[in-house]
């Protein structure tokens, strides 16, 4: 197959983000990735933070639908992108069942925990998307659940490390010792000296 459909929903929907990286690609149309959630992860040294991803969702609710972008491209321009995602091991290309001549793909990241994205990042993805019409709700959503996350995480990293004793408040065993030795000691003594009727 010499070409290949492509849904986006990140910086790729950015016209000027998607020509640098597949010149030839054209966008078809706009679209819904249903049943998956907008979130953001990972971390990109390119963009300096966390880049997008659908995560399948198992039972509906608000959120469940993705909005982006459909471009046809070709075998160069896919062998490109999948480049430029850094497949198979920052993310991965899955396809979609659907009724056509043309395969058609969407890119899923890899399993990485919830980051914020940077202000360049979003601002590509704000631009692409309402270049198309399409609504960013979802991803000023997405930026809140990675900042809470990493507040979280920051809250939880500042509790271990105020639960972990400090070396100075832990005495070496030798130490222990001395004071159990110095204790029988003096409670020897003590008993002499009431004995003697002191």
């Amino acid at each position: 197959m010499s070409e290949a459909l492509v849904f986006v929903y990140g910086c790729l929907t950015d016209l000027g983000t998607m020509r640098a990286r597949a010149p030839s690609a054209v966008p078809v149309k706009t679209a819904l990735l249903e049943g998956h959630t907008y979130g953001f992860c990972g971390s990109s040294r390119g963009w300096g933070g966390g880049v997008a991803t659908v995560i399948e969702t198992k039972t509906p609710h608000e959120g469940t639908r993705v909005p982006g972008v459909v471009w046809r491209v070709s075998q160069h321009d896919l062998a490109a992108l999948d480049q430029f995602e850094g497949v198979p091991w920052l993310y991965t290309r899955e396809e979609l069942e659907v009724e056509g001549p043309l395969p058609f793909y969407f890119y899923v990241h890899t399993p990485a925990p919830l980051a914020e994205p940077s202000p360049s990042y979003l601002d590509a993805i704000n631009r692409g998307l309402r270049s198309f019409g399409l609504p960013t709700q979802h991803v000023a959503r997405a930026v809140k659940r990675a900042q809470r996350f990493e507040t979280a995480q920051k809250a939880a990293e500042a509790a271990k490390v105020a639960r972990k004793p400090s070396k100075r408040a832990v005495a070496k065993p030798r130490e222990v010792w001395t004071a159990v030795d110095e204790l029988a000691a003096w409670t020897e003594e003590r008993l002499a000296w009431e004995r003697e009727g002191g």
